[in-house]
């Protein structure tokens, strides 16, 4: 009887041990997929912030429209053109791969061309 039940602990341990393999396995391949957050806030011609730095992989931008007014977020050569309503927040996941600076601007004219051509950024990769 003492044979069965040290055979049965043994085999539940080592059941435990493949289970907790399995898992970690699993953890790692999510590790791989993380997405980089940014958070960019619109105001009144200007985007806070206006300098933003990333790793090449997936971004994910959550771009919040804190004017009274519409308000755009585009960068052209990741395809984004996102137009925000006031005080809505809208987000975007693209794919950075290539290195390099590209310019984030308001793609929606809001005011003065003057002040509205100061509404823009870099994003650096």
């Amino acid at each position: 009887m003492k044979k069965i039940i040290l055979v049965l602990v043994s085999s539940l341990l080592f059941l435990g041990i493949l289970a907790g393999c399995g898992q970690s396995s699993n953890q790692a391949q999510t590790s791989d997929d993380q997405i980089q957050t940014v958070h960019i806030v619109a105001e009144d011609w200007k985007f806070i912030p206006d300098t933003i730095n990333v790793k090449p992989g997936k971004v994910k931008f959550v771009i919040e429209n804190k004017a009274k007014r519409m308000h755009g977020f585009a960068i052209d050569e990741l395809g984004i053109n996102e137009s925000l309503a006031p005080g809505k927040t809208v987000e975007k996941i693209v794919d950075v791969k290539e290195a390099g600076s590209y310019t984030f601007y308001c793609s929606v004219v809001c005011g003065d061309l003057d002040q509205h051509g100061g509404m823009k950024g870099t994003l650096t990769v």
